[in-house]
């Protein structure tokens, strides 16, 4: 048996490399373009098996540990002390507030651990006010007050309102009914003045009135007459009929829709037996927008000057006077006034 294996060995070793060459040539002979692959591609490498190991066992949880009780807050600092009113508080910062940095992440703590208690300044600092809205700007001409902090400036009061002055419009003619008196002279409680005047210069105050009794003049006689005369008897026909002003003045006040302006008037008649008066002419005049005058007006005056006609009655031989004669003697001065109302019209 030995023998013959030993035999057979040999001649099976050399037909297996036979049949390798014969494979070999045939496969060259077929194309090289398929044994070329085969040369060139290797084999996927086989990925190891993970390699398992035992499980850590989780560790069981113990008993809850109680969070620390966080820290008393400190108590407030004491308010600064209020300033002395003669004193202006300290101005406020200009500076822009310092803008606090953003807070770090919190990190989540790991499982079955206890939270950790938050710190006293996270949990009591307060969040950052708004800013202020910008105030809107004033409109042009607009009263801006003064500010509230600033007490060294006395505060300003507001502008004062434009009034609705009327302009003086002139020429004006005015009509006025009242009474005139003079002592030693005449008087009539029913005389009609028309009126012109101006306002030259917008102050200065020019005046002309012209008066017609409409009620009967009366001569108002308390003169008495020298010693040897007597008053003569009168029938009225020497009384005067017409009156007349003349006044300059000025304008104190027109405010409004309301004149006042005071003249100095001269006042005549067209007998000269019963002088003139000299006085001051007060009106009271109120003009609407359409120019329309209503008002009243008063006048004080002392009459000086003229003449009146004593008749001679004495029999004596050696009185100073013929029986009969007529002599002219200085009218003594006296006082007066004259008053009324007035409405008339303003020109443009």
């Amino acid at each position: 048996m030995l023998s013959l294996f030993g035999v057979l060995a040999p001649w099976a070793v050399l037909g297996g490399l036979a049949s390798v060459g014969v494979l070999e040539v045939g496969v060259l002979e077929d194309g090289g373009a398929q044994a070329a692959p085969l040369q060139t591609q290797a084999p996927a490498p086989v990925q190891p098996p993970p390699a398992t190991g035992p499980v850590p066992a989780v560790p069981a949880p113990g008993p809850a540990v109680p969070a620390p009780a966080p820290p008393a807050p400190a108590p407030p600092a004491p308010a600064p002390p209020a300033p002395a009113p003669d004193q202006p508080p300290p101005p406020a910062p200009s500076a822009a507030p310092a803008v606090p940095p953003a807070p770090a992440p919190a990190v989540p703590p790991p499982a079955g651990a206890a939270p950790a208690p938050a710190s006293p300044a996270t949990a009591l600092a307060p969040s950052p006010p708004p800013a202020p809205a910008p105030e809107p700007a004033p409109a042009p001409g607009a009263y801006t007050p003064p500010p509230a902090n600033d007490r060294e400036l006395p505060p300003e009061s507001a502008p004062p309102r434009p009034r609705d002055d009327q302009p003086l419009r002139w020429p004006y003619f005015d009509l006025e009914y009242g009474g005139l008196q003079l002592d030693n002279r005449y008087y009539s409680y029913g005389v009609v003045w028309a009126h012109a005047g101006v306002f030259a210069w917008e102050r200065l105050h020019l005046t002309a009135r012209v008066g017609v009794p409409q009620a009967d003049v009366h001569e108002n006689a308390e003169q008495s007459p020298p010693a040897g005369f007597s008053r003569p008897t009168s029938d009225g026909e020497d009384l005067p009929g017409v009156f007349g002003n003349l006044g300059v003045g000025y304008v104190f006040s027109s405010s409004g829709s309301f004149v006042f302006a005071p003249s100095v008037t001269l006042h005549l008649n067209d007998n000269s037996d019963y002088g003139y008066g000299a006085g001051v002419l007060v009106p009271f005049v109120w003009v609407t927008r359409r120019g329309f005058r209503i008002g009243f007006e008063a006048s004080l005056m002392r009459a000086v000057g003229g003449s009146v006609h004593y008749t001679c009655t004495a029999t004596q031989l050696d009185a100073p006077c013929d029986t009969g004669e007529v002599r002219a003697f200085n009218r003594a001065a006296g006082s007066g006034f004259s008053a009324g109302f007035i409405v008339g019209y303003g020109a443009d």
